[in-house]
């Protein structure tokens, strides 16, 4: 509970359960803040079965009216709606058993499109949906469009009765919602011609169509259906020559280069990121597209900046996977130098989902485990922020707490060159730590991925 907060002044309490804002009833998060726009007057809680009415007194100084100041146990109070398709690529149903659980969970839910940018499909949309996205304006949306043909949509969702998508998005427009669009490239099937016709559809509703970001399909050793090809290296080159094209199209007609690719793109291919400028307001940041712009950017501010204090470990090492290896042995090298470390790159191959997963987000704990035992791996092992969700768990449920047990070494995670340094020169709060045998534990602290 925020100090001097709403929350404190109405007398909110852990454990209570919130089931109206000023005599409206809230399902989630987005009701309980679009009911309080106008100041927060009364909450009706649930406590210890019983339902109580609490009233606004004077809040401290400079305290919003309209923010609780509490943490919701979640931001939907009645449920996340499911996806109802039978997606070919769907990356859940590569899966084996045993993982986190909210990993099995096919998530589609037009509120966590708002809250957090996940991608939707907007099939399983009803008529009351529609009406609070546009009485709300629930904007931005990220949408999983895939294809405008709308028979290649339906085969590639396995689902041939979905309701057309360029009237959906029409839709979106008049409401005035801003849409990022998705496309899960799947050779053979949407790129060509299919392709083309996706991203000059989506360009006819631009700038309510905001951006269209074009990733590689995935493939773990677990998928079983042949009609899912890997994007290889001759695709890859050919998607971006096109991206590159329309991008180039877009700037004379919008000022704005509309359609990006995603980071594996360019691996793939064997070709440089863009720079920074490009990607302009990064808005497609969470879908893999101008992570590595990302990166160096920071890298060379960490250049610019003096050195100031000392190394605390002298020896580390930094883990990757496989595809953001030569950014992250970059990183170490220039990290190295300015504080006189020894900082180890371990890459690490994914055995658990395939060689194929070659994303920092996707490593077992287990695969990080046998790939640095027996290694010499100085006095501390560095994490990808977004290999461990926000209990430290990695996909295959181990913990951090396992990890520093197994290694018997202090593990951090980190997102950045400079988060990097700050873990070497033992500054508070740069990361999530766990320790092992060999340290002292100290708090942990979330921070975004590195690679």
């Amino acid at each position: 509970m925020a100090k001097g907060s709403v929350g404190e002044a109405l007398g909110v309490l852990p454990g209570d359960e919130i089931l109206s804002v000023n005599g409206r009833d809230i399902r989630d998060i987005v009701d309980c803040r679009f009911e309080a726009a106008d100041g927060i007057r009364r909450l009706a809680v649930r406590r210890n079965s019983r339902v109580i009415t609490l009233r606004t007194v004077e809040v401290g100084p400079g305290a919003p009216v309209d923010d609780l100041g509490v943490e919701f146990e979640t931001d939907l109070f009645d449920g996340v709606k499911t996806c109802r398709n039978r997606c070919l690529f769907c990356f859940v149903d590569q899966l084996p058993k045993g993982l986190r659980p909210t990993l099995n969970l096919k998530d589609d839910d037009y509120r966590l499109s708002f809250l957090g940018g996940n991608f939707i499909t907007l099939t399983n949309l009803e008529a009351k949906d529609w009406a609070r996205i546009g009485r709300m304006r629930l904007s931005p949306l990220y949408v999983s469009v895939q294809a405008t043909d709308e028979k290649v949509r339906g085969f590639l969702f396995g689902n041939p009765k979905i309701p057309p998508i360029m009237r959906q998005l029409g839709r979106l427009q008049r409401r005035g919602i801003e849409v990022h669009a998705q496309v899960v490239l799947c050779p053979g099937i949407n790129d060509d011609g299919v392709l083309e016709k996706t991203v000059l559809d989506l360009a006819t509703l631009f700038p309510a169509v905001k951006s269209v970001g074009i990733v590689p399909v995935g493939r773990t050793k677990f998928l079983k259906n042949p009609l899912i090809r890997p994007v290889g290296s001759a695709l890859a080159k050919e998607v971006l020559e096109r991206i590159s094209g329309w991008q180039s199209e877009f700037e004379r007609k919008f000022n704005y280069r509309f359609v990006f690719a995603g980071d594996e793109f360019y691996l793939l291919a064997g070709k440089p990121f863009p720079p920074y400028a490009d990607y302009l307001e990064f808005p497609q940041l969470e879908n893999g597209i101008g992570m590595a712009a990302c990166f160096r950017r920071d890298l060379q501010r960490l250049q610019r900046r003096k050195v100031a204090g000392r190394a605390c470990f002298a020896s580390a090492t930094l883990v990757t996977g496989q595809a953001a290896a030569g950014l992250v042995r970059r990183a170490a090298g220039v990290i190295s130098a300015r504080l006189n470390a020894a900082l180890h790159v371990v890459v690490v191959e994914n055995e658990f989902f395939g060689p194929s997963v070659t994303v920092s987000g996707l490593l077992a704990g287990r695969d990080v485990v046998s790939a640095l035992r027996g290694q010499e791996i100085g006095d501390a092992v560095i994490i990808p922020g977004a290999a461990v969700n926000q209990d430290a768990l990695f996909v295959d449920g181990m913990s951090l707490d396992v990890l520093a047990h197994e290694l018997r070494r202090s593990v951090f995670t980190a997102d950045s060159p400079s988060a990097v340094e700050d873990i070497l020169k033992g500054a508070a709060g740069a990361a999530r730590r766990s320790s092992g045998e060999k340290s002292k534990a100290r708090p942990i602290t979330k921070c975004r991925d590195y690679g």
